[in-house]
């Protein structure tokens, strides 16, 4: 039923906003600085072979929403330039890449940190997003990061 209703949706950019197709190398710097991470060459490949969503301004080459896809299935670098948000373009990329995983026969998913609320929040009052749980309570995940260089 939740995909369905994913499928059914219609993805609509307010005036002046459009998905386009990544300059990879570009791109990929542009949205592995705006994010503050470390893994440009990660992105990039990523934006090579995996799909993903996009959104620009019309007038303007940088990315101001965006979103990748891991080859696990899992959803990656969500993000919205600040001054852009709060117009529905993070949930635009965000159905746009599950459509496109749920073309590829992936079952979209993704991890939101415990102390991100707003998406959390977001989420739960989505149709097509559910939270897994144990015994009525969230299940949460430890992701650790190296100390230093390996």
């Amino acid at each position: 039923m939740q995909i369905f209703k994913l499928l059914m949706q219609k993805i609509e950019l307010p005036q002046g906003y459009s998905f386009v197709k990544a300059d990879e190398e570009k791109d990929a710097q542009r949205m592995t600085e705006m994010n503050n991470r470390k893994d440009f060459k990660h992105n990039e490949v990523l934006l090579r072979r995996m799909p993903y969503a996009l959104v620009k301004q019309d007038d303007n080459n940088e990315p101001i929403a965006f979103e990748l896809l891991d080859p696990s299935g899992i959803f990656r670098l969500q993000y919205t330039h600040p001054n852009h948000r709060g117009q529905g373009l993070g949930n635009a990329v965000e159905r746009k890449l599950a459509r496109k995983a749920l073309k590829l026969e992936m079952i979209p998913y993704k991890f939101v940190e415990v102390d991100n609320t707003n998406v959390i929040e977001a989420s739960l009052r989505c149709p097509y997003w559910t939270r897994w749980e144990h015994n009525g309570q969230s299940v949460e995940i430890n992701v650790l990061k190296p100390a230093g260089e390996i």
